[in-house]
């Protein structure tokens, strides 16, 4: 059996170097690293996998077979006239797809090489892959058709993968035009074609390409084709089908992350989401039942990849670094949770090997791929009692003098992950957390030490111990290594940066000359097998209708979605609660109040020259038109609510006759319950001009930008900003202090402030492409986020952001970490329509509206 991977790299040469390891002389590994390899680097992304007894290897000029127990190449063959960019393995022939230039345009060719040593056995030019092949990759059986893509005719050929002659040719169905991906099973020929009311699941016969069944599967489908299942993760469920019949052998929810599937011995195993758990599932299609079932807390680890060698089942987390893996006996449902001795993502296996590819290189340098085999013991004893070494917290590695940074009233919280035992400082609003790996060996540490450095482009710093590098320029972590130990200090708060090294020096020193070990330990588990499957998935999953929208709200989270406002000019969507339905509402509103009760809509029109807005209350569904103070061409724009929802905030702009433009000359305060507008002039000030106001931290004034340092290619009639600044005033106008040196706050979001109005968010000064974190009250820098966007939705909490942004065909609301990682969704989309779609959210915390 195969499982693919696509590493995320640029073209790679093959070097046939391979290193052995040496013996680590501990026997308390789980694995040992046999064999490794390095690829140079190219112009486009590689693939790696694993069929039968090859590991193929695929660069954008050439395809290799490796021998993966020892990792030496077998055969090269290189494609002089074109680019390899798919391939499939049948029996004895690898059949590759590329694609090169020609008179007439670009042309594509499928060819088949020999599996022995890489020579051509046959080739049809003018045909191409049938969408990617999502296998199976050997060990299927026979299989008597490969699916291949005639352009010209926009139709399906089967080829005989011995021969490369076309069995039969087959048309898609109406409204079908295209194949996303395929793949061949001995029964069944199957497909996902692109439709017009969206994905269909086709299943044609080997031997004549008549269709034997088919499904709608929605709008995007990721197709894997084993020889006893046809695995489909669609609409946000897993489904496994009978690839003769379709029948539906097992379906389960929850994957909006991540799903897998294989199967091994007589059970398919599965892990998927429920709720706030990741399970992971034996079901056995002959009775039609659960074997065994564990659930644990999503936080401990999702899985990625469920690997098969022959009745060896590894299961591979998203936890951690080197990688996270449970060593499951599929039988009796018992595990053993251990991780890698170094760093690479496991791909395949084969044997008693585990197959792995991590990119490394130095910064500034062209990054390399690097391919391992690490050997599975399964006698494996632990020689090393605990008695021996005696384990400690990885809080103990930093005293209250340590972390003075953080204030006397600091908290400390232990953060072990499988792969490396941990914890988290916090204080005055800020964290340090620590990472600790212990190693057999120094020389084991060392090594380990070594390729964290390569993979975050480290470098050297002053000696803090045995070895130490920082993450670069932007000294976010300090790693040091101390005999067999590896420690990590790390923090995105600016203000703590200058702290790192001295408290790395403190935790070097206290494990200095100690045999001592940092939890965790691999740990056992054992899964329940009384147990049934879990129903439905606890966690709403909504599709917003009028849009291509699903939207997330996992149990605990601080958000939930009020309303939207669908990309075309219909009515705002609402509902009441969580979990409610979507109705309805009798207009378009442009805002939404905090707690979700009131709606507020902007005429695009003077009434009598008076400038109109309507308030409408959502629990009674009265709404009242409100004239505002202001005359044509005056009128008011960009509404923010206070966060009780009691007041209104208005800029009030004039229409500029000349360029159709308009300038800012004031804001308008309204108290809500009662609806009584107050305009504020404020055009005396010759800095406020251009950009909206929000209220300040506490809601007793307000704020504005205005640009400070022109960009270097600012246009004269509509200028940009390298540098802005923050105008304070009171509710009367008046100018009641200014920040200097920020970025633009102009994030497509009312209120840049976070829910403790504590900090704010806005583009960092000088560089677009990252966001920028201050303290409310002095404008001091805190946070650098690397990410650029062009819309904040809002702060998912005091630590987290929610951005609206593009992903593959659609877009999506990530939840991201202040180093820019995206550790949740919210929603996503599966068409780029919905780039304007707007969601109002409101806290849970907040009551309901009475």
């Amino acid at each position: 059996m195969l499982i693919a991977a696509r590493l995320p790299a640029a073209l790679l040469l093959l070097i046939a170097t391979v290193t052995a390891a040496a013996p680590d002389g501990i026997a308390e590994r789980d694995f040992t690293r046999a064999w490794v390899t390095e690829v140079r680097p190219g112009y486009a992304a590689p693939s790696v996998f694993v069929a039968d007894d090859d590991l193929v290897l695929r660069d954008s000029t050439s395809v290799s077979a490796l021998d993966p127990r020892t990792g030496i190449v077998r055969w090269r063959h290189v494609f002089t006239r074109s680019m390899p960019s798919d391939w499939i393995a049948q029996g004895g022939t690898l059949v590759a797809v590329s694609m090169g230039p020609a008179p007439k345009g670009d042309t594509t060719s499928v060819t088949g090489l020999s599996r022995a040593d890489g020579t051509v056995r046959w080739e049809r030019p003018g045909l191409g892959g049938a969408g990617d092949w999502r296998g199976p990759f050997g060990g299927a059986g026979p299989i008597s058709a490969v699916p291949a893509w005639d352009a010209g005719r926009r139709e399906v050929v089967g080829l005989a993968p011995e021969s490369g002659a076309a069995k039969w040719t087959a048309k898609l169905p109406g409204g079908c035009d295209s194949v996303l991906s395929s793949g061949s099973a001995p029964a069944a020929v199957v497909l996902v074609a692109r439709c017009d009311l969206g994905s269909m699941l086709l299943a044609l016969a080997p031997e004549t390409g008549t269709t034997r069944w088919s499904a709608r599967v929605g709008g995007t489908a990721n197709l894997s084709v084993l020889p006893e299942a046809v695995v489909l993760v669609h609409d946000h469920r897993l489904t496994l089908y009978h690839p003769a019949t379709g029948r539906v052998i097992v379906e389960r929810t929850g994957c909006w992350d991540a799903c897998v599937a294989t199967p091994i011995v007589d059970l398919i195993v599965l892990a998927y989401g429920a709720g706030s758990d990741e399970v992971i599932e034996a079901f056995d299609p002959a009775r039609g039942s659960t074997r065994w079932i564990r659930r644990q807390p999503a936080s401990a680890g999702r899985y990625t990849r469920l690997l098969v060698a022959g009745d060896r089942l590894y299961g591979v987390l998203d936890v951690g670094a080197p990688a996270v893996v449970d060593l499951i006996d599929p039988v009796s449902g018992t595990g053993r949770r251990t991780r890698l001795p170094q760093l690479g993502d496991p791909f395949s296996a084969t044997g008693s090997l585990l197959l792995t590819a991590w990119q490394t290189g130095d910064a500034g340098q062209a990054a390399q791929v690097r391919l391992a085999a690490f050997q599975h013991h399964e006698d494996i004893v632990q020689r090393v009692s605990a008695a021996a070494w005696p384990g400690r917290s990885a809080c103990d590695l930093l005293s209250a003098e340590d972390l003075a940074p953080l204030g006397p009233d600091y908290r400390e919280k232990p953060d072990d992950l499988p792969s490396a035992a941990g914890c988290r400082y916090t204080g005055k609003g800020m964290e340090i957390a620590v990472r600790v790996w212990t190693e057999p060996s120094a020389r084991l540490a060392e090594e380990l030490f070594g390729e964290l450095k390569d993979a975050v482009g480290g470098v050297r710093t002053s000696a803090l111990a045995d070895d130490d590098f920082t993450s670069g320029a932007h000294v976010r972590s300090v790693y040091v290594r101390e005999g067999r130990t590896v420690i990590r200090v790390s923090s995105v708060y600016i203000p703590l940066r200058g702290a790192l090294r001295a408290m790395a020096r403190e935790a070097a020193r206290r494990v200095r000359g100690g045999a001592v070990a940092y939890p965790p330990y691999p740990a056992r588990w054992r899964a329940d097998t009384t147990a049934a499957a879990p129903a439905e998935s606890s966690d709403a999953l909504v599709r917003l209708a009028g849009t291509s929208v699903t939207i997330h709200e996992p149990a605990g989270s601080p958000l939930t979605l009020r309303a939207y406002n669908p990309f075309n000019d219909g009515p705002t969507r609402l509902r009441q609660a969580s979990g409610a339905a979507f109705s309805s509402a009798a207009g378009r509103y442009t805002a939404l109040s905090p707690d979700g009760r009131w709606g507020l809509a902007l005429s695009d029109r003077w009434s009598k020259g008076r400038d109109v807005v309507t308030l409408a209350d959502l629990r009674t569904g009265r709404s009242r038109a409100i004239t505002m103070p202001v005359v044509q061409p005056l009128w008011s724009a960009a509404p923010v609510w206070s966060r009780d929802g009691g007041k209104l905030l208005f800029t009030v702009r004039r229409k500029d006759d000349d360029d159709g433009g308009s300038t800012r000359v004031g804001f308008i305060t309204m108290d809500v319950p009662s609806g009584k507008p107050v305009f504020v002039p404020t055009d005396a000030d010759e800095d406020l001009g251009e950009f909206d106001f929000f209220w300040n931290a506490d809601e007793t004034g307000v704020v504005s930008s205005f640009g400070v340092e022109e960009s270097e290619n600012s246009d004269a009639e509509d200028p940009s900003y390298d540098t802005y600044a923050l105008r304070f005033l009171d509710l009367s106008g008046k100018p009641t202090g200014t920040v200097e040196n920020v970025g633009d706050p102009d994030l497509g979001m009312p209120d840049p402030y976070s829910p403790s109005r504590s900090r704010f968010v806005a583009h960092c000064p000088r560089h677009w492409g990252a966001l920028c974190v201050s303290d409310a009250t002095t404008g001091a820098p805190l946070v650098r986020v690397d990410l650029y966007t062009e819309r904040l939705i809002g702060w998912y909490d005091e630590d987290h952001l929610v951005v609206w942004q593009r992903v593959g065909e659609g877009y999506q609301a990530a939840v991201v970490d202040f180093a820019g990682r995206v550790v949740g969704r919210l929603a996503e989309s599966t068409t780029v329509r919905e780039a304007d779609t707007e969601l109002f959210y409101v806290r849970r915390d907040r009551p309901a509206p009475p």
